[in-house]
């Protein structure tokens, strides 16, 4: 799938997540425990499944002072959920 900056990601059905100090814990039946950090963890609570990538991009810059730069690690985090199974496009 050729993901683009429009498309709206929503979290996958039982996908389990547990909240720690360091980001979340990350629990599916297609994957071993995956652990986010902090980063990982912004962009993560970010997606509800009515924000489209761009519009997720623009708040998170805006909230962490952030530039164009953390698009793409945005866009690639998404992809990577994606092909992890973890998350889906509306």
């Amino acid at each position: 799938m050729d993901i683009k900056g429009n498309m709206v990601p929503h979290i996958c059905d039982e996908i389990k997540v547990r909240e720690e100090e360091f980001g979340l814990i990350i629990v599916s039946k297609r994957t071993p425990i995956l652990t986010m950090n902090e980063d990982s963890t912004l962009i993560w609570n970010s997606i509800d499944g009515v924000l489209s990538i761009e519009q997720i991009s623009q708040i998170i810059n805006d909230n962490i002072d952030g530039d164009e730069k953390n698009n793409d690690t945005i866009m690639l985090f998404m992809e990577n959920c994606y092909k992890l199974g973890l998350i889906d496009f509306e």
